[in-house]
């Protein structure tokens, strides 16, 4: 028998379920900051986040981005590089004078050291925007530190690697919403749905038990919420099978996981026409169409996945969940740019360059100046959604309710509650 992702109910539990697994040669290891702060000042204290006006528009910055421009997630940064792009050619057509230098680090930490020596030594790069992982994204900033070149990382952070980040790589900052603000809306879902029993799937690293521990310390702010059990996959996933078995045990309401892909194995129904679903929530962040075909591809007649996603622009199937003109403008710039409607990563390139351009513009573009700068933002309203920054603060999108949930149905995302 196989275990169902779809809709639960308590009352529907039936045992000896078996859940079966297929491997997807696709990773997603993107999250860490993104609700965005804006640029610029309104009477209220909020500003808001498209092209910089005023001092930020007309800085001068060169920033080197790094990331895998190639090879297998390639389909996600490249947008994310387009978003960046886009803000700097809006930035420099009010003034200012920003150049992004790339360097393709193939998703390999060797070539993430290599990459960032390139664009420091020869390119003379102010700050470095990049690389995609969080590993990667350590090995650069030890090279970082010691230039005192700022970094903005495009990558997924647990709560505590947040605090870690915070104490002992303060030159290095977040694009992307973190584990602690994901985490916090998916389980807030979960139980609006009475899914009190979660069942989470994550990989065997110091990242995958944080954020294990993470999810056990959210879903206990609930009444009669738990979370059952948990596995962590070898790298390869050789061990799935092992984790199906404990699934089966645990009889769960929901399976919670952080990334679609190996070696986290998507969980689809194989049989047993008698098995009670189980949904599947994934924090992919990305709901887009590139991942949507990853997900049809495996997914079962019956089988139904949610995922948390940003709010924003939720790329090219879901419409613009933010009122602010700020995701519309960077939708419709986007769009006319390069023909297509953005990817819900793009807003981090974006946002990520609007930001740095308004640190900078005090008229220092090192790492200790820009940190002072950031800290004295406050509220910021980006493409990607609503920055809160403050001292020591390197995470700035860390409010869940800036995420939303949606639903794989027919081979679309659609919102399945709301839009904020």
């Amino acid at each position: 028998m196989g275990i169902r992702i779809g809709i639960r109910h308590s009352s529907m539990r039936r045992p000896g379920v078996k859940v079966a697994a297929l491997g997807i040669a696709f990773t997603l290891l993107l999250a860490g900051c993104s609700s965005s702060k804006s640029v610029g000042s309104t009477s209220s204290g909020t500003t808001p986040g498209g092209a910089s006006s005023g001092a930020s528009a007309r800085v001068a910055l060169k920033i080197g981005f790094i990331g895998p421009l190639s090879g297998a997630i390639s389909s996600l940064v490249v947008p994310v590089l387009q978003g960046a792009q886009l803000a700097a050619a809006q930035l420099n057509s009010k003034g200012g004078s920003i150049s992004i230098q790339t360097c393709d680090d193939q998703f390999t930490l060797d070539l993430d050291v290599s990459c960032y020596q390139k664009l420091k030594q020869q390119q003379h790069v102010d700050v470095v925007v990049g690389p995609l992982g969080s590993a990667n994204a350590a090995a650069v900033q030890k090279l970082a530190s010691k230039d005192d070149v700022f970094q903005y990382a495009l990558t997924a952070l647990t709560s505590s690697e947040v605090a870690t980040a915070a104490k002992e790589e303060p030159g290095r900052f977040n694009v992307y919403p973190t584990d602690n603000a994901i985490i916090g809306r998916s389980m807030e879902f979960a139980n609006s749905q009475g899914w009190k029993k979660v069942y989470v799937i994550t990989t065997r690293n110091v990242s995958g038990k944080n954020f294990a521990q993470n999810v056990q310390n959210v879903v206990a702010k609930y009444a009669g919420m738990s979370e059952v059990g948990s596995y962590a996959l070898a790298p390869d996933g050789s061990d799935a099978q092992v984790a199906i078995a404990d699934i089966a045990q645990h009889h769960p309401d929901v399976i919670y996981t952080p990334s679609f892909g190996q070696p986290v194995p998507s969980l689809i129904s194989a049989e047993g026409a008698e098995a009670s679903p189980v949904p599947l929530l994934i924090q992919l962040i990305n709901c887009d169409s590139v991942t949507g075909k990853l997900i049809a591809g495996v997914q079962s007649a019956r089988q139904i996945v949610y995922s948390t996603c940003f709010p924003a622009i939720l790329a090219d199937q879901l419409p613009a969940a933010a009122e602010d003109a700020t995701a519309t403008e960077f939708t419709a710039a986007y769009t006319q740019k390069y023909g297509v409607p953005p990817g819900a990563l793009s807003t981090g390139g974006y946002d990520a360059v609007n930001q740095l351009a308004a640190a900078a513009a005090a008229g220092s573009t090192k790492s200790s100046d820009l940190q002072a700068a950031f800290a004295k933002m406050g509220t910021v309203i980006g493409a990607g959604g609503t920055f809160q920054f403050g001292p020591g603060i390197t995470a700035g999108i860390d409010d869940g309710r800036s995420l939303l949930i949606a639903k794989f149905d027919a081979g679309k995302w659609v919102y399945a509650q709301g839009k904020g």
